[in-house]
Protein backbone atom coordinates (compact mmCIF):
# COMPACT_ATOMS: atom_id res chain seq x y z
CA UNK A 1 0.00 0.00 0.00
CA UNK A 2 1.27 3.34 -0.92
CA UNK A 3 1.29 6.18 2.78
CA UNK A 4 -1.55 7.89 2.15
CA UNK A 5 -3.97 4.34 2.05
CA UNK A 6 -5.55 2.83 4.41
CA UNK A 7 -8.05 0.38 5.36
CA UNK A 8 -10.50 -1.76 3.75
CA UNK A 9 -11.57 -2.86 7.35
CA UNK A 10 -13.71 -6.09 7.72
CA UNK A 11 -16.07 -5.47 10.55
CA UNK A 12 -16.73 -8.05 13.43
CA UNK A 13 -20.65 -7.66 15.05
CA UNK A 14 -21.59 -6.84 18.24
CA UNK A 15 -23.74 -10.13 19.21
CA UNK A 16 -26.86 -9.53 20.60
CA UNK A 17 -29.27 -12.62 21.98
CA UNK A 18 -32.55 -14.08 22.44
CA UNK A 19 -34.14 -17.10 24.05
CA UNK A 20 -36.70 -16.62 21.31
CA UNK A 21 -34.59 -16.58 18.40
CA UNK A 22 -33.54 -19.70 16.37
CA UNK A 23 -30.35 -20.47 14.45
CA UNK A 24 -31.18 -18.38 11.02
CA UNK A 25 -28.47 -15.84 11.89
CA UNK A 26 -26.23 -18.02 12.57
CA UNK A 27 -26.65 -20.08 9.28
CA UNK A 28 -26.67 -16.88 7.37
CA UNK A 29 -23.38 -15.35 8.52
CA UNK A 30 -22.32 -19.24 8.31
CA UNK A 31 -20.74 -18.96 12.30
CA UNK A 32 -21.98 -20.83 15.15
CA UNK A 33 -22.76 -19.29 18.68
CA UNK A 34 -22.97 -20.21 22.15
CA UNK A 35 -26.19 -18.40 22.41
CA UNK A 36 -29.37 -17.60 19.26
CA UNK A 37 -28.37 -14.64 17.69
CA UNK A 38 -31.33 -11.73 17.01
CA UNK A 39 -28.99 -8.97 16.13
CA UNK A 40 -25.68 -8.62 14.72
CA UNK A 41 -24.39 -5.01 14.90
CA UNK A 42 -22.29 -5.21 11.45
CA UNK A 43 -21.05 -1.62 11.53
CA UNK A 44 -21.57 0.17 14.86
CA UNK A 45 -19.84 2.77 16.78
CA UNK A 46 -22.72 3.00 19.41
CA UNK A 47 -21.38 2.13 23.19
CA UNK A 48 -22.03 -1.21 24.27
CA UNK A 49 -22.72 -2.55 20.63
CA UNK A 50 -19.31 -1.71 19.19
CA UNK A 51 -18.50 -3.46 16.33
CA UNK A 52 -14.02 -4.22 15.91
CA UNK A 53 -12.04 -4.46 13.21
CA UNK A 54 -11.52 -8.21 12.40
CA UNK A 55 -8.04 -8.58 11.11
CA UNK A 56 -5.50 -6.60 9.50
CA UNK A 57 -2.63 -3.93 10.92
CA UNK A 58 -5.62 -2.18 12.86
CA UNK A 59 -7.27 -5.34 14.38
CA UNK A 60 -9.03 -4.92 17.38
CA UNK A 61 -10.06 -1.50 16.82
CA UNK A 62 -13.51 0.16 16.97
CA UNK A 63 -14.60 2.28 14.92
CA UNK A 64 -14.85 5.50 17.14
CA UNK A 65 -10.61 4.56 17.17
CA UNK A 66 -10.84 4.17 13.92
CA UNK A 67 -12.04 8.09 13.65
CA UNK A 68 -9.61 8.79 16.44
CA UNK A 69 -6.71 7.60 14.37
CA UNK A 70 -7.55 8.54 11.14
CA UNK A 71 -10.02 11.34 11.42
CA UNK A 72 -11.23 13.13 7.94
CA UNK A 73 -9.33 10.73 6.04
CA UNK A 74 -11.25 7.77 7.70
CA UNK A 75 -14.71 9.72 7.21
CA UNK A 76 -14.64 11.41 4.24
CA UNK A 77 -14.12 15.35 4.06
CA UNK A 78 -17.91 15.97 3.38
CA UNK A 79 -19.39 13.70 6.34
CA UNK A 80 -16.41 14.75 8.85
CA UNK A 81 -17.31 18.59 8.05
CA UNK A 82 -20.96 18.00 8.36
CA UNK A 83 -21.34 15.20 11.11
CA UNK A 84 -17.80 15.87 13.21
CA UNK A 85 -15.78 12.96 14.88
CA UNK A 86 -19.09 10.63 14.84
CA UNK A 87 -20.00 7.67 12.92
CA UNK A 88 -23.36 8.78 11.36
CA UNK A 89 -24.60 5.68 9.98
CA UNK A 90 -25.47 1.91 11.69
CA UNK A 91 -25.80 -1.25 9.91
CA UNK A 92 -27.22 -4.33 11.56
CA UNK A 93 -28.34 -8.23 10.68
CA UNK A 94 -32.08 -8.39 12.35
CA UNK A 95 -33.66 -11.83 12.76
CA UNK A 96 -37.34 -10.66 14.17
CA UNK A 97 -38.25 -13.18 16.35
CA UNK A 98 -41.77 -11.88 17.17
CA UNK A 99 -43.56 -9.45 16.44
CA UNK A 100 -42.03 -6.04 16.01
CA UNK A 101 -44.01 -2.92 17.95
CA UNK A 102 -46.04 -0.60 15.21
CA UNK A 103 -43.81 2.34 15.94
CA UNK A 104 -42.60 5.75 14.32
CA UNK A 105 -39.66 7.87 13.97
CA UNK A 106 -39.56 11.52 14.02
CA UNK A 107 -38.97 14.36 11.15
CA UNK A 108 -35.25 15.83 11.28
CA UNK A 109 -37.12 19.06 12.59
CA UNK A 110 -38.95 17.74 15.86
CA UNK A 111 -36.14 15.21 16.68
CA UNK A 112 -34.26 17.98 17.15
CA UNK A 113 -36.96 19.68 19.51
CA UNK A 114 -37.84 17.00 21.15
CA UNK A 115 -34.34 14.69 21.30
CA UNK A 116 -31.80 16.33 20.25
CA UNK A 117 -30.60 14.76 17.33
CA UNK A 118 -31.63 14.63 13.77
CA UNK A 119 -34.52 12.29 12.80
CA UNK A 120 -34.55 8.44 11.79
CA UNK A 121 -34.75 7.04 8.80
CA UNK A 122 -34.24 3.45 7.80
CA UNK A 123 -33.58 0.88 4.51
CA UNK A 124 -34.54 -2.80 5.14
CA UNK A 125 -33.28 -5.46 2.68
CA UNK A 126 -35.04 -8.75 2.92
CA UNK A 127 -32.54 -11.50 3.32
CA UNK A 128 -34.83 -14.52 3.80
CA UNK A 129 -38.59 -14.55 5.17
CA UNK A 130 -40.85 -17.69 5.39
CA UNK A 131 -44.19 -17.93 3.33
CA UNK A 132 -46.91 -15.12 4.14
CA UNK A 133 -44.44 -12.74 5.96
CA UNK A 134 -45.49 -9.70 5.26
CA UNK A 135 -43.56 -5.74 6.03
CA UNK A 136 -46.26 -3.57 7.75
CA UNK A 137 -45.71 -0.11 6.46
CA UNK A 138 -47.67 3.21 5.64
CA UNK A 139 -51.24 3.30 5.57
CA UNK A 140 -53.78 1.09 3.52
CA UNK A 141 -56.82 3.75 3.42
CA UNK A 142 -56.28 7.68 3.92
CA UNK A 143 -57.01 8.70 7.39
CA UNK A 144 -56.69 12.23 9.01
CA UNK A 145 -54.12 12.76 11.79
CA UNK A 146 -57.43 13.20 13.80
CA UNK A 147 -58.11 9.47 13.33
CA UNK A 148 -54.92 8.23 13.48
CA UNK A 149 -54.96 9.57 17.14
CA UNK A 150 -58.43 8.10 17.65
CA UNK A 151 -56.90 4.46 16.22
CA UNK A 152 -54.03 4.89 18.38
CA UNK A 153 -56.08 5.49 21.61
CA UNK A 154 -58.72 2.77 20.76
CA UNK A 155 -55.66 0.09 19.68
CA UNK A 156 -56.82 -0.09 16.20
CA UNK A 157 -54.17 1.37 14.48
CA UNK A 158 -52.99 -1.64 13.16
CA UNK A 159 -56.10 -2.18 10.79
CA UNK A 160 -55.11 1.04 8.78
CA UNK A 161 -51.46 -0.04 8.54
CA UNK A 162 -50.48 -1.41 4.85
CA UNK A 163 -49.14 -5.06 4.39
CA UNK A 164 -46.78 -5.55 1.90
CA UNK A 165 -45.47 -9.97 1.19
CA UNK A 166 -41.97 -9.73 1.76
CA UNK A 167 -39.84 -12.20 -0.65
CA UNK A 168 -35.48 -12.53 -0.42
CA UNK A 169 -34.03 -9.39 -2.19
CA UNK A 170 -37.21 -6.70 -1.25
CA UNK A 171 -35.79 -3.40 -0.67
CA UNK A 172 -38.31 -0.94 1.67
CA UNK A 173 -36.99 2.78 2.31
CA UNK A 174 -39.01 4.08 5.69
CA UNK A 175 -38.34 7.70 6.22
CA UNK A 176 -39.50 9.43 9.46
CA UNK A 177 -43.10 9.78 9.68
CA UNK A 178 -43.59 6.34 8.48
CA UNK A 179 -45.21 3.78 10.50
CA UNK A 180 -43.39 0.58 10.55
CA UNK A 181 -43.42 -2.94 12.02
CA UNK A 182 -42.64 -6.48 10.41
CA UNK A 183 -44.02 -10.41 10.99
CA UNK A 184 -42.04 -12.73 12.60
CA UNK A 185 -39.30 -15.36 10.80
CA UNK A 186 -37.83 -12.27 8.76
CA UNK A 187 -33.86 -11.87 7.97
CA UNK A 188 -33.01 -8.75 6.96
CA UNK A 189 -29.84 -6.24 6.61
CA UNK A 190 -31.11 -3.34 8.34
CA UNK A 191 -29.45 0.60 7.85
CA UNK A 192 -30.40 3.75 9.36
CA UNK A 193 -29.41 7.33 11.24
CA UNK A 194 -28.16 5.74 14.82
CA UNK A 195 -30.64 8.10 15.97
CA UNK A 196 -33.27 6.87 18.78
CA UNK A 197 -35.95 9.24 18.31
CA UNK A 198 -39.48 6.92 18.17
CA UNK A 199 -42.59 6.71 19.10
CA UNK A 200 -44.24 3.15 20.00
CA UNK A 201 -47.92 2.89 18.68
CA UNK A 202 -48.93 -0.12 18.99
CA UNK A 203 -47.85 -3.76 20.95
CA UNK A 204 -48.87 -7.36 19.27
CA UNK A 205 -47.86 -9.11 22.85
CA UNK A 206 -50.33 -6.09 24.74
CA UNK A 207 -52.82 -4.68 21.94
CA UNK A 208 -54.45 -3.17 24.98
CA UNK A 209 -50.65 -0.94 26.19
CA UNK A 210 -52.01 2.63 26.52
CA UNK A 211 -49.65 4.93 24.31
CA UNK A 212 -49.38 7.89 27.11
CA UNK A 213 -51.01 11.14 25.71
CA UNK A 214 -47.16 13.06 25.45
CA UNK A 215 -46.18 10.19 23.25
CA UNK A 216 -49.68 10.15 21.59
CA UNK A 217 -49.00 13.80 20.55
CA UNK A 218 -45.45 13.75 19.46
CA UNK A 219 -46.57 10.70 16.95
CA UNK A 220 -49.18 12.88 15.99
CA UNK A 221 -46.64 15.43 14.72
CA UNK A 222 -44.58 13.48 13.47
CA UNK A 223 -46.37 11.25 11.11
CA UNK A 224 -47.04 11.02 7.51
CA UNK A 225 -50.52 10.15 6.91
CA UNK A 226 -49.63 9.99 3.01
CA UNK A 227 -51.23 7.15 0.89
CA UNK A 228 -49.13 5.57 -1.36
CA UNK A 229 -49.66 2.51 -3.87
CA UNK A 230 -46.94 0.69 -2.98
CA UNK A 231 -44.46 0.67 0.08
CA UNK A 232 -42.26 -1.59 -1.56
CA UNK A 233 -38.72 0.53 -3.31
CA UNK A 234 -37.86 -0.53 -6.84
CA UNK A 235 -34.22 -0.87 -7.56
CA UNK A 236 -33.22 1.96 -10.19
CA UNK A 237 -32.23 0.50 -13.75
CA UNK A 238 -29.13 -1.72 -13.38
CA UNK A 239 -26.13 0.35 -15.05
CA UNK A 240 -22.82 -1.49 -14.98
CA UNK A 241 -23.99 -3.97 -12.59
CA UNK A 242 -25.15 -1.41 -9.85
CA UNK A 243 -28.96 -0.79 -9.13
CA UNK A 244 -29.96 2.69 -6.53
CA UNK A 245 -31.89 1.20 -3.96
CA UNK A 246 -32.36 4.35 -2.00
CA UNK A 247 -31.36 7.45 -1.80
CA UNK A 248 -32.41 9.65 1.31
CA UNK A 249 -31.91 13.03 2.76
CA UNK A 250 -28.82 11.00 4.79
CA UNK A 251 -27.65 8.18 3.28
CA UNK A 252 -27.89 6.09 -0.32
CA UNK A 253 -28.16 2.30 -0.44
CA UNK A 254 -27.13 0.68 -3.82
CA UNK A 255 -27.01 -3.14 -4.63
CA UNK A 256 -24.12 -4.28 -6.68
CA UNK A 257 -23.72 -7.55 -9.17
CA UNK A 258 -20.09 -8.96 -9.07
CA UNK A 259 -19.41 -11.23 -12.14
CA UNK A 260 -15.38 -10.78 -12.48
CA UNK A 261 -13.52 -7.89 -11.74
CA UNK A 262 -15.28 -4.39 -11.26
CA UNK A 263 -13.87 -1.06 -10.49
CA UNK A 264 -15.57 1.34 -8.43
CA UNK A 265 -14.95 5.05 -7.99
CA UNK A 266 -15.97 6.83 -4.86
CA UNK A 267 -16.28 10.76 -5.40
CA UNK A 268 -19.20 11.20 -2.56
CA UNK A 269 -16.00 12.11 0.01
CA UNK A 270 -18.17 9.83 2.39
CA UNK A 271 -16.28 6.24 4.14
CA UNK A 272 -18.51 3.15 2.36
CA UNK A 273 -19.82 0.28 3.99
CA UNK A 274 -20.65 -2.97 2.30
CA UNK A 275 -22.66 -5.90 3.13
CA UNK A 276 -22.02 -9.20 0.97
CA UNK A 277 -25.54 -10.92 0.58
CA UNK A 278 -24.38 -13.74 -2.05
CA UNK A 279 -21.58 -15.43 -3.15
CA UNK A 280 -17.66 -13.91 -2.45
CA UNK A 281 -15.86 -11.59 -3.65
CA UNK A 282 -12.49 -9.91 -3.00
CA UNK A 283 -12.06 -6.02 -2.63
CA UNK A 284 -9.22 -4.00 -2.46
CA UNK A 285 -8.24 -0.12 -2.48
CA UNK A 286 -4.82 1.15 -3.97
CA UNK A 287 -3.23 -2.07 -4.81
CA UNK A 288 -3.29 -5.40 -4.35
CA UNK A 289 -2.07 -5.93 -1.42
CA UNK A 290 -5.19 -4.61 0.69
CA UNK A 291 -7.46 -7.25 -0.87
CA UNK A 292 -9.55 -8.75 1.35
CA UNK A 293 -11.90 -11.95 0.97
CA UNK A 294 -15.80 -10.45 1.77
CA UNK A 295 -18.14 -13.69 2.06
CA UNK A 296 -21.89 -13.89 2.31
CA UNK A 297 -22.79 -12.31 6.23
CA UNK A 298 -19.80 -10.15 6.28
CA UNK A 299 -19.37 -6.50 6.21
CA UNK A 300 -16.16 -4.25 5.53
CA UNK A 301 -15.77 -0.23 5.84
CA UNK A 302 -13.15 1.70 2.78
CA UNK A 303 -12.35 4.81 4.07
CA UNK A 304 -14.05 7.71 2.55
CA UNK A 305 -10.38 8.69 1.09
CA UNK A 306 -10.64 5.80 -0.43
CA UNK A 307 -11.34 6.74 -4.73
CA UNK A 308 -10.87 3.53 -6.38
CA UNK A 309 -12.22 0.34 -4.94
CA UNK A 310 -11.99 -2.99 -6.80
CA UNK A 311 -13.89 -6.35 -6.69
CA UNK A 312 -13.24 -9.33 -7.78
CA UNK A 313 -15.56 -12.73 -7.49
CA UNK A 314 -18.97 -13.62 -7.98
CA UNK A 315 -21.46 -11.75 -5.73
CA UNK A 316 -23.98 -9.69 -4.81
CA UNK A 317 -22.63 -7.07 -2.15
CA UNK A 318 -25.21 -4.13 -0.67
CA UNK A 319 -23.43 -0.71 -0.29
CA UNK A 320 -24.10 2.42 2.06
CA UNK A 321 -22.43 5.88 2.19
CA UNK A 322 -23.75 8.98 3.36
Amino acid sequence: MTATTIGPWKLGPAFVTSEEANEQLEKYKGISHTERLFETWEASAIPGHLSIVAEGPDAGLTIPQLIEKYGEQFLGKRVAKEYGPVFPLLMKLVYCCGDLTLHVHTPDAFAEDDFGVLGREEFWYILDAPEGAEILTGFNEAITVEEFEDAVKNHTIINHIARTPACPGDAFYIPAGRPHSLTPGILLLEIFDPAMSGHDLYSFRDPERVVDSDTLADAADAIDVTVLPSYRTEPEPAIDGIEGLAHTSHFSVNRLTISGKKILYNYENSFVLYHCVEGEVKLSVGSDESAISLCRGESVVVAGSSKRIVFDGEGVVVAAHM
